[in-house]
């Protein structure tokens, strides 16, 4: 087997697990094909992110956010990466830009509002001692 099919190969068993992981906690995964254009995979009940799978030792993750935020368009980019040494799925590292990770939070607070301004946090002064 060449090296660009054993590549492929790694690169998809990677995704499958990442797949497995998502859609074994309840998730509805839509994933690309390969020789498809875009993100690897879509979740039905998340079609606001845009995930993309790399199962690669060597790490680049400057060009992998890149390739993710390209391939995201108006959905949220985050690059799920092979932990080498590491095969439980939920043990994967994910990257993601602080400003992404801030509306997910703020989702997950109830309060999304992906062109709001956040609140005002409180001042020293006006928070309640043990805040």
């Amino acid at each position: 087997m060449s090296g660009g099919a054993a590549s492929r190969n790694k690169g998809a068993r990677f995704q499958r697990l990442v797949r497995s992981f998502f859609e074994g906690r309840g998730w509805e995964a839509i994933v690309r094909q390969p020789g498809e254009a875009g993100e690897d995979i879509r979740l039905f009940e998340a079609p606001w992110l845009s995930v993309e799978c790399k199962g690669h030792a060597k790490t680049d993750l400057a060009g992998w956010m890149r390739q993710a935020k390209e391939q995201a368009g108006r959905r949220i980019p985050v690059v799920v990466f092979n932990r080498v040494g590491v095969g439980d799925p939920g043990r994967q590292w994910a990257l993601m830009e602080l400003s992404d990770f801030e509306l997910l939070v703020r989702r997950a607070a109830g309060s999304w509002a992906p062109d709001a301004t956040p609140a005002a946090a409180p001042t020293p002064a006006s928070a309640s001692p043990g805040a």
